[in-house]
């Protein structure tokens, strides 16, 4: 069975993208200021929810990505070119990152700023 589709109007679509999301993307969403604040905000926000790297804590692979904010492949990718080190104990599937090993790649891949004069 196929359904109809409808086309709604901004003023019947907002309430229905806005009611599920935080008060304070809603109050971005609906009101009439530049795109650059919401992006702004987004990443704000996003960022806040980021746990901070322990280096004396193990993490998976998962973990790890989640961390950075990557994809587990990119992570997978940065093991398979030695520049992330991990663990993986005989007779275990699982892989074992620490998190000083994390910090160090982090250090290590630091992009320096030009010096401006």
């Amino acid at each position: 069975m196929l359904f109809p589709i409808v086309p709604l109007c901004a003023d019947e679509l907002m309430p229905r993208l806005t009611s599920s999301l935080p008060r304070c993307l809603t109050d971005l969403l609906t009101s009439a200021e530049s795109d650059d604040r919401l992006t702004e905000s987004f990443w704000e926000i996003d960022m806040t929810r980021r746990e901070s790297i322990n280096p004396d804590v193990v993490y998976s692979r998962e973990e790890a990505a989640e961390l950075l904010g990557v994809s587990l492949s990119t992570v997978k990718r940065l093991i398979a070119a030695g520049q992330l080190e991990a663990s993986r104990p005989a007779s275990i599937r699982r892989i074992f990152i620490r998190g000083s090993s994390i910090l160090r790649m982090l250090d290590e891949t630091l992009i320096e700023t030009p010096k401006t004069k």
